[in-house]
């Protein structure tokens, strides 16, 4: 068995992996359909991959212990018979030496990119830059709570060619982003994060209630099922997945600005001149003006001769 140690751990681990090994595990499946269904085919890399870009030691810390991400996908391809490659980042030396061990003692077939992701993941796509078989690819993004999404990292390998098709998973604190923005630094908001990766389809899971932790799935794949649904996925294009972006997105006090009405400017309404019943349109500037009050009297004898009905003969008339 992996030795089960490490140097990350926090109470909301064993759910993270939890989750973590239901969405590996429907993903895989319907990689497998792809694989199957297209079988051979030149267009098509017949092998699955698998990219971690924090792997950590493969292990979970904790009493009950357990696989960690880069360990719980190449055991999953093994049950599920899924061909997979998988390629682990790390650049922690302490960390590194464990991952090593443990991915010595599993399944699977593995290549460790030691060092920071922002370089080893570069190196990955200019390695791929000329294939043009399709690979069907999981790229997953765990950091610690402080941790910047490296969003420019992960866009150098959608868009290659080869890899139009893959996937994004990030695993992220919607309150960690928010509070490192308070704080003055430069990060982006959550839903400017979705914009930047640039995927047709985006899933949002329930967020946590303290730290807001969730998953965010991107595909350019309606693959939003049945297994994403029971898991508390939501599109953000659906009105509980927009909701919760939002929330995860901006603070409270951003939300209510929002959100309050915004009233017009009435310093740029030109000064209209108050005009009185006896005045304006009808004469003079006010009730006492002379000319004013001719001008208003014999309108209302013009109006009244003509409001008046004509006089109809008499019967001594005929």
């Amino acid at each position: 068995m992996p030795k089960s140690k490490g140097v990350r751990s926090s109470q909301h681990t064993a759910k993270k992996e939890s989750d973590f090994h239901s969405i590996a595990g429907a993903w895989l499946a319907i990689v497998k359909r792809i694989l199957t269904k297209h079988s051979g085919k030149s267009w098509l890399y017949q092998v699955a991959q698998y990219i971690d870009m924090n792997a950590g030691t493969g292990w979970q810390e904790g009493d009950g212990g357990g696989l960690g991400s880069a360990l719980i996908v190449p055991d999953l391809a093994q049950t599920l018979h899924v061909p997979l490659q998988c390629y682990l980042c790390e650049m922690h030396p302490p960390t590194l030496d464990r991952l090593f061990e443990n991915v010595a003692m599993a399944r699977g077939s593995f290549e460790i990119l030691e060092g920071d992701h922002r370089e080893r993941i570069p190196e990955l796509a200019a390695r791929w830059a000329l294939e043009r078989a399709l690979r069907y690819t999981l790229l997953y993004f765990d950091g610690n709570a402080d941790s910047e999404i490296p969003t420019a990292t992960i866009r150098c390998l959608t868009e290659l060619d080869c890899l139009r098709k893959m996937d994004v998973l990030l695993h992220v604190s919607g309150n960690s982003i928010k509070r490192a923005r308070g704080k003055g630094l430069e990060r982006s908001r959550l839903d400017q994060i979705v914009a930047e990766i640039g995927k047709q389809h985006v899933h949002i899971q329930r967020p946590d209630a303290k730290w807001q932790w969730t998953f965010l799935l991107f595909s350019d794949s309606p693959i939003l099922n049945d297994k994403f649904r029971k898991l508390d996925f939501r599109n953000v294009k659906e009105t509980q997945g927009r909701e919760w972006l939002e929330r995860l997105s901006y603070t409270k006090p951003e939300l209510e600005a929002q959100r309050q009405p915004t009233l017009p400017d009435f310093s740029a309404i030109p000064h209209l001149p108050r005009v009185s019943p006896a005045s304006g349109i009808l004469g003079g500037e006010s009730a006492g003006d002379e000319t004013g009050g001719r001008h208003l009297r014999a309108v209302q004898k013009e109006e009244g001769d003509r409001a008046a009905p004509p006089t109809l003969p008499g019967m001594g008339d005929f």
